[in-house]
């Protein structure tokens, strides 16, 4: 651990973050047969685990993905689609959802999946998922027959299929033997339905997955993660690579074909290297989240200093480096989502009043008491981001200490009140406001919310019966958001991989998706 007593200037804290005090990394070489038709991508991140249910973690969901499928994804678009459900039919009174599973989908194991499988997926689901908790907390769901499910829920739920399609703790089918075989660390088998297939985990190395060749595609063409998916490769080597000049010099030695997480200041050395491509999209946003059950910040006027104070165009300047990698926004939907985007709180955005803050301070009580900042710098963003917001809110008297660890650990501790007192995290892109894990008191997320008034607001948007109502109680729940601040966000941002020239068909829209891509000559 490096306890950073003290933060650099503003050009130290948003330049490279690589320092002294890091190892040479070394990385073992896996072994293979050919390097034909075999993808390498390069992790950021040791992933805690590739049980999707057992953690949040960005790296644990990429690496389930190409493993596990759920019963609907999303398209392009952000919208619903069946994968694993053939088809799903809402009922007249919205209370039950059928799903007519596809038939002849086989398991990496060789057995067919069905109904029971499904069913004993979706209960371990709403038993670990917080999403699933807060939406389906007395829904059910039951086989009629091998090859349909019955989702039943006492009040209709207007979230209910995009809360299903989410990547985040997403709901894996997995076989009935291996759920049951399960325990509190979650799996002891990574079986699934997915193109790839688990094969080999070296811990602090890779992971190793193969083409299932007994897959069993969706019929309807490929629309972002909907539709069809196919392995194009014969094999993937996940790569874990906390250092980012690691990662970096592999992408140009041309050791990686993929590598995640590129320091935005290394955009132009990606962009201008021979054979590499800049892969760039939207992807969420960035935010603080605060310890609102013991330590300072369960007083909310301390929390409305800190977001008083702020400068977030700084913040996000440190974070990404340049403009065209990150968009400033007070709302906790990105601008293309035109169903919920709202500008509502916009006031409390970005406001730099430091008077304002002072008197929030004293108002507080506040006498000058260690505020612990936990993060890692195998995410650069969340890293720098950390010393600038300790720089800036030394400035109106409070004290930080900035602690660093293994992004594995900070993971960890988040849902450990005594660990921290705040964290720096992103989101990614969520289909609805309701799926966003720090708002419900009821998801037991990392910061402990507990707000009535947030809770009776998300109750409602899932009640709702038009989509003017949700956007209107939405508006409604985000102005709350502002005022009892479980989190505050900064900004929203893209994220920034290397893909050689010789990768086609890459995308990340839910996560990283590698099936569909191939190599090339």
């Amino acid at each position: 651990m490096i306890v950073l007593s003290a933060c650099g200037d503003s050009e130290d804290s948003g330049g490279e973050t690589e320092g002294d005090n890091e190892e040479t990394e070394v990385t073992e070489e896996p072994e293979e047969d050919s390097d034909e038709n075999v993808l390498r991508v390069a992790l950021n991140a040791q992933p805690p685990t590739i049980d999707p249910l057992i953690s949040t973690a960005t790296v644990s969901r990429d690496v389930a993905l190409q493993i596990f499928e759920p019963l609907v994804t999303i398209n392009e678009n952000l919208q619903p689609e069946p994968m694993l459900a053939d088809s799903y039919e809402v009922s007249d009174d919205g209370k039950t959802i059928t799903f007519e599973l596809r038939e002849n989908v086989k398991f990496h194991n060789g057995d067919e999946m069905t109904s029971e499988d499904v069913v004993a997926s979706m209960e371990r689901w709403q038993e670990f998922s917080s999403r699933a908790q807060a939406a389906f907390s007395e829904a059910t769901f039951t086989a009629d027959g091998d090859y349909r499910v019955l989702l039943e829920m006492p009040e209709p739920n207007y979230t209910a299929l995009p809360v299903l399609s989410s990547s985040t703790q997403f709901p894996a089918i997995m076989p009935k033997e291996v759920i049951e075989s399960a325990d509190a660390d979650g799996v002891n088998e990574f079986i699934g339905t997915g193109p790839f297939k688990f094969e080999e985990w070296k811990q602090d190395q890779y992971i190793r997955l193969t083409k299932y060749d007994d897959y069993s595609p969706h019929s309807n063409p490929s629309d972002g993660p909907a539709g069809k998916r196919e392995a194009l490769v014969d094999e993937v080597y996940l790569m874990i690579a906390t250092d980012s000049s690691t990662r970096i010099a592999g992408m140009i030695s041309g050791e990686y074909d993929i590598a995640t997480s590129i320091p935005f200041n290394n955009y132009d050395q990606i962009a201008e290297a021979e054979g590499i491509d800049a892969y760039m999209e939207p992807s969420g946003f960035n935010i603080i989240v605060f310890n609102k059950q013991k330590g300072p910040f369960t007083d909310v006027k301390l929390r409305q200093a800190v977001a008083a104070t702020l400068d977030m165009d700084a913040i996000m300047q440190a974070s990404f480096d340049d403009e065209k990698f990150y968009e400033m926004n007070p709302g906790l939907m990105l601008k293309h989502q035109a169903d919920w985007y709202t500008t509502a709180g916009e006031e409390f955005y970005n406001e730099q009043d430091h008077e304002k803050a002072k008197q929030l301070l004293e108002e507080a009580g506040y006498d000058g008491e260690p505020i612990k900042f936990i993060t890692s710098r195998e995410y650069e963003d969340f890293y720098n981001a950390s010393l600038v917001v300790k720089e800036q809110l030394e400035e109106i008297g409070m004290s930080v200490d900035v602690e660093v660890f293994d992004w594995a650990t900070v993971v960890d501790s988040q849902g450990d009140a005594d660990a921290y007192d705040a964290f720096i995290t992103g989101f990614g892109i969520n289909t609805d406001p309701t799926q966003l894990l720090f708002l419900d008191s009821k998801n037991n997320w990392a910061g402990f919310t507990d707000s009535p008034e947030i809770d009776h607001l998300l109750d409602e948007i899932r009640a709702s019966t038009s989509d003017e109502e949700a956007k209107a109680k939405y508006e409604e729940l985000q102005l709350e958001v502002w005022n009892y601040l479980p989190v505050l966000k900064f900004g929203d941002k893209n994220f920034f991989f290397a893909v050689a020239d010789h990768v086609q068909g890459f995308q990340d829209v839910i996560g990283l998706m590698l099936w569909n891509v191939e190599k090339t000559d």
